[in-house]
């Protein structure tokens, strides 16, 4: 099975899961690690930014599913979780392209307050990729109303990521 069969309807092997599962997670890591090159006691940062975006969007896919049911446009919860793993993955790929010219530019800036700069607006591209990502997948040609909706859970989904981020500390 080729990785662009990975999220079809077939069932991969469970070792195709763990790969995706590891790549998903391994974008905001890099990440994390931008944030800790300036402070090395922050390595906490390698876990806690992949947690926060990960959970935050299995925390929110529900409201997003029940949202849409609502609006009488409800795909089955198989496609929801193929287009949320789609998306996982890749807004991951973007953040791995990413993150050496930022870890680079993150090294070499002179306060970390330009490195958390840099590595936030990385994360807001991220987090851009997979939301369009999930809109194309569940909602492409749905009128206003959908568009809405998404809108609306995309900016709780967000509010909500960035809020955690800034409250928790590992």
């Amino acid at each position: 099975m080729s990785d662009t069969d990975l999220f079809h309807d077939t069932d991969p092997p469970p070792a195709t899961f763990r790969r995706a599962a590891l790549l998903a997670a391994a974008g905001p890591a890099a990440l994390g690690l931008g944030l800790t090159l300036r402070d090395v006691s922050a390595a906490g940062e390698l876990v806690r930014l992949p947690a926060v975006w990960i959970g935050v969007t299995a925390l929110m896919v529900p409201a997003l599913y029940i949202g849409s049911a609502l609006a009488g446009r409800a795909p089955s919860a198989r496609v929801v979780g193929q287009a949320v793993a789609d998306a996982l993955t890749r807004s991951s790929v973007l953040l791995l392209g990413l993150a050496p010219g930022l870890l680079f530019l993150v090294a070499t800036a002179g306060f970390s307050s330009t490195a958390q700069v840099l590595v936030l607006g990385a994360a807001a591209l991220g987090a851009a990729a997979g939301l369009a990502t999930i809109y194309r997948r569940l909602f492409k040609g749905g009128g206003f109303g959908l568009r809405a909706l998404f809108v609306a859970w995309a900016t709780v989904l967000v509010g909500i990521g960035i809020q955690l981020f800034h409250q928790t500390h590992i």
